[in-house]
């Protein structure tokens, strides 16, 4: 059963305000409103790099007047073993204890090749794992202050997304692959 109504000409017109209204709050609520949600979210995240990037510049700004100090390394800061092997697998023992003292996951750990740099051959290995910013600002601290010395290069740093997804509240997490290359002497072998 239909029954016939009649709305007339200023019911239409303000029922197709009122669609209109309805049309455009449903646009926002579904579209806008996450994408400005998502926004935030990400300055959010881009503020928290942005602090976690200046600390880590503030260190290397004081290390770099005693960097600039010990240009040449003394005997008791350069390596010695037998072979460079030996000293890859030592520095690959002293980088997998103070990343676990800092709570970083190491994804992998490959020996480079041997070099010659600042009038030292070098034995150097290839070093992969995610943590926070400020996890790998300590390791690095440490390896620096560590001695024998120990070289950083090729330092490359990138956004890290667990598996499982970033929970809220947690600090953004970064993958790190970077060489880390130990000055040595070789010694003979005692007959």
């Amino acid at each position: 059963m239909n029954l016939p109504v009649s709305i007339g000409k200023r019911g239409s017109r303000w029922a197709a305000f009122a669609i209109l209204i309805g049309l455009i709050i449903l646009f926002c609520t579904t579209i806008i409103a996450p994408l400005v949600s998502a926004q935030l979210e990400l300055n959010d995240e881009i503020e928290t790099a942005r602090k976690q990037l200046g600390r880590l510049e503030i260190i290397i700004e004081r290390n770099k007047d005693r960097q600039a100090q010990r240009a040449i390394p003394i005997k008791d800061d350069i390596w010695g073993a037998e072979s460079p092997a030996v000293i890859s697998a030592k520095v690959q023992e002293q980088v997998q204890s103070v990343s676990a003292q800092n709570n970083i996951s190491l994804i992998s750990i490959s020996q480079t090749q041997t070099r010659y740099s600042d009038k030292f051959l070098t034995s150097g290995l290839v070093i992969e794992g995610h943590g926070e910013m400020a996890e790998f600002v300590d390791l690095f601290t440490a390896l620096e202050a560590s001695r024998p010395l120990l070289f950083l290069d090729k330092l490359k740093v990138r956004q890290y997304q667990p598996p499982s997804g970033l929970k809220s509240g947690e600090r953004l997490p970064i993958a790190v692959r970077f060489e880390l290359h130990a000055p040595y002497r070789t010694e003979a072998k005692a007959r």
